[in-house]
């Protein structure tokens, strides 16, 4: 019984993980925004003094 639990588990740490990584990939999100955002904050500036 222990034995099965352990596989079990590592199998969904794996699955999890896997999945994680890959929305991570392609989402690319955050790190997109932030760069735009850091670019549009100092256009905006620029005109706005």
């Amino acid at each position: 019984m222990s034995d099965k639990d352990t596989d079990h588990d590592s199998a969904a740490e794996g699955r999890r993980k896997g999945d994680r990584r890959q929305g991570q990939q392609p989402y690319d999100g955050p790190d997109r925004r932030k760069n735009e955002r850091r670019s549009g904050d100092d256009r905006r500036a620029k005109p706005r003094h």
